[in-house]
């Protein structure tokens, strides 16, 4: 493939189109290459274009959050699992064993935003993160109607223990780990844990 020399950029438009307009569907296709070109190019640029991103990751809503889980959870697919499960050509795949992978599988996108804002130390974030996680963990555990979880009965309450376990280590604010403990005593009583 030849490519073709770049004219000299003029202004009103991309090079050698001077006044033309790109349109907006090409530049979102692109958008992260232009960023990452602009940033590479301009230091303030590339600090603006961080800020921004950090302002974007700002923006948590917890209720959000666990409407979301209990949605995936309650989404998950039983015959995808009567098909992965059983007797199969590799052997024998307990249902309930699949059934909790599919379950940690729907949880994980979840759980890695939770230690992207543990490892920005986005405190606040990775509270309101941790929080709806755990809310939603816990209504899929109390309301599921999903026959996947009801194979991975102990599945909800194991992944609330493993998130807030998560959450305590990467956070040292005493205060906030004692409105964590408050939170959970008050909100979900029966998987409250004494310290």
């Amino acid at each position: 493939m030849v490519k073709k020399p770049k004219k000299k950029r003029e202004s009103g438009g991309p090079a050698g189109s001077p006044g033309k307009r790109v349109p907006d569907d090409v530049i979102e296709a692109h958008v992260y290459e232009i960023l990452r070109r602009l940033s590479a190019e301009d230091p303030a640029i590339a600090k603006r274009v961080g800020e921004i991103a950090l302002d974007l990751l700002a923006d948590v809503d917890p209720e959000q959050i666990a409407k979301s889980i209990f949605y995936d959870l309650n989404s998950l697919d039983v015959e995808e699992l009567y098909c992965s499960s059983g007797r199969t050509r590799d052997g024998y795949v307990d249902p309930g064993e699949r059934a909790r992978d599919m379950f940690e599988e729907a949880v994980e996108p979840y759980i890695e935003k939770l230690k992207n804002y543990l490892e920005l130390s986005m405190d606040d974030e990775a509270k309101a993160v941790c929080m709806g996680i755990l809310k939603g963990l816990y209504k899929v555990g109390e309301k599921s109607i999903n026959e996947v979880v009801d194979y991975a009965a102990d599945a909800p309450s194991n992944s609330f223990s493993e998130v807030l376990d998560m959450w305590k280590e990467g956070n040292t604010d005493p205060e906030k780990l004692r409105e964590m403990d408050q939170f959970v005593k008050n909100n979900f009583p029966e998987w409250y844990r004494e310290k």
